[in-house]
Order: structure tokens, then C-alpha cells, then sequence
């Protein structure tokens, strides 16, 4: 084991609320959701940033040490890569997505150029207990969503689907909580699109001018197509829970829930609801 001064803290790591000086060891766990630190190898001048963990985007240079949290991603504009099945400190990795997600780059867009190399220097260690001296691997579970496999209750829901990212989903999505909310209503929204940023909730908040909304910044392990619905259904569930008591009945329907999918994952999601 080992302390580090971390550079640069991304966003997907939030859930494990990281200090700035983080103790890593040598002993990886190649499996989404685990955090590692990392020193960039290269310096870019497109896609060269990353978001923090307050939703701020910093530029990224070589040298820099960042915790970043391995995971897949899909993305038809973006990069997509998947976990390694191996991971030892000394590989390198890609940087995915601007919120810090790493593994191994499968596919890009010439219009990014090739994606950040990193340097894998160690899992970052977390110490659950007062006075434990072995650490063990971070990961971003801590306050994951548990699996659902029902939905009673609901308030009235929309669902924005689109083709691929950049596609307005959540310009649309942040209209829709706009102008509910100006009419007073309480709203709930999420989205179901792989790796969203920070910048999402906070750009709606501030939409919001202080009317009651909620949009959880949660985590849950990378779904199959067949636990789609499932997780969907965990999401809405949660959401839901934070609205007003008996607001799903209310005949004015003083509450919404918008929920932000992508087209791929429609069908498979506008099953959610039969179980």
C-alpha cells in the first residue's frame, strides 16, 4: 500500500466520496464499478477534459493522477470499450467518457481523435472501519439501487426516447421539468442512458428556480438485456418514493416522473411496467 495525491477527481467515482490523498494497492479487481488511480499518458486538444465530482469540467494533461471508475460503454458519437478480463498495476487503460469511466477503448469517432492512455497505478483502497489497516477496493455500490421487481403507485410518467446521444433527450427532458414545475407540480426525473454526467442534475436544478424536484445520482451494476426492465423498474421505484405521500391518486396530478431512455432500450423498457 501507498498514498497518492490525486490530480483530478471524476465524477463517476462520487458514490465513494474520495478525499484528495487516497492510499492504493496492487491488488486489482477488473470489474465495473471499481475505482482505480490512474496517471494520463498524453496530452489531447479535443475531449481533453473530464468532470469532477461537484460537476465542473477540468481540463486533463499528462502527468495527471485521476480516480476514475472502470466500466463498459457503448456510444454510436463516442468512445466504446469494455472491462479487460485482467488488470495489473504498470496496463494501460483508455479514459471512456467525460465523467472518468476507464477500459479498454473498442471503437471511437476520428472526429475526437484517439481517446486519453492511462497508466494504472493501483485499486484506490477504502478503510470501512475505524482503525483497519488492510484496505480494500473501492467501488461505487455503497448506495447503489437494490433490485425491483414491481411498481405499485405510480404518478403519471413520460418517457423520452432518442437515437443516439447528442440527440436532444435531455433538453427535452429538462423542458418538460421546467415547465411542470412552473406550474407547481412536484417532479421526479432519471435517466436510463449508460453513463450520464453530473451536469445533468445540475442543469436542471438550476432550471427549477426552487420548485420541488428530485433526480438521484445513484449507481447500479452494468445491466444485461435482460435485467433492463429490472433496473428500470429499481429506478422508477426510487424516484417515485421521493415525490409527496398518496400523490400518485391525487386527481390533479400534483406530481410527474420523467424518465430519459435511448431507442435501443425502449421495447425492453416499455415492458417495465408488466413485470
Amino acid at each position: 500500500m501507498r498514498r497518492l495525491k490525486l490530480d483530478r477527481i471524476a465524477s463517476s467515482t462520487r458514490n465513494a466520496q474520495l478525499r484528495r490523498e487516497v492510499v492504493v494497492g496492487d491488488e486489482l479487481i477488473a470489474r465495473e464499478g471499481y475505482i482505480l488511480a490512474v496517471r494520463v499518458l498524453q496530452n489531447k486538444f479535443a475531449y481533453d477534459t473530464v468532470e469532477d465530482v461537484t460537476g465542473r469540467m477540468i481540463k486533463v494533461k499528462a502527468g495527471d493522477i485521476l480516480a476514475g471508475v472502470l466500466g463498459y460503454r457503448r456510444a454510436l458519437r463516442g468512445y466504446a470499450g469494455i472491462v479487460p478480463d485482467e488488470l495489473a498495476v504498470g496496463d494501460k487503460l483508455h479514459i471512456l467518457n467525460l465523467g472518468g469511466v476507464l477500459g479498454i477503448c473498442t471503437a471511437g469517432n476520428p472526429e475526437l481523435g484517439p481517446p486519453f492512455e492511462v497508466e494504472v497505478l493501483g485499486a484506490v483502497l477504502t478503510f470501512p472501519d475505524m482503525g483497519d489497516r488492510v484496505g480494500e477496493p473501492a467501488h461505487i455500490y455503497t448506495t447503489s439501487i437494490l433490485p425491483s421487481d414491481s411498481l405499485n403507485n405510480l404518478p403519471p410518467l413520460i418517457m423520452i426516447a432518442g437515437t443516439s446521444m447528442n440527440s436532444g433527450k435531455t433538453f427535452a427532458a429538462t423542458e418538460l421539468v421546467r415547465v411542470l414545475s412552473k406550474q407547481g407540480r412536484n417532479v421526479a426525473a432519471c435517466k436510463l442512458t449508460g453513463v450520464s454526467l453530473m451536469r445533468v442534475s445540475n442543469v436542471s436544478e438550476r432550471t427549477l428556480s426552487g420548485r420541488p424536484f428530485s433526480m438521484p445520482t445513484r449507481s447500479f451494476r452494468a445491466p444485461s438485456k435482460s435485467s433492463s426492465p429490472r433496473m428500470a423498474r429499481s429506478v422508477i421505484a426510487e424516484i417515485s418514493a421521493r415525490l409527496p405521500a398518496n400523490s400518485a391518486s391525487s386527481s390533479m396530478h400534483s406530481c410527474w416522473m420523467i424518465v430519459e431512455s435511448i431507442s435501443a432500450m425502449r421495447r425492453r423498457f416499455l415492458r417495465f411496467a408488466a413485470g
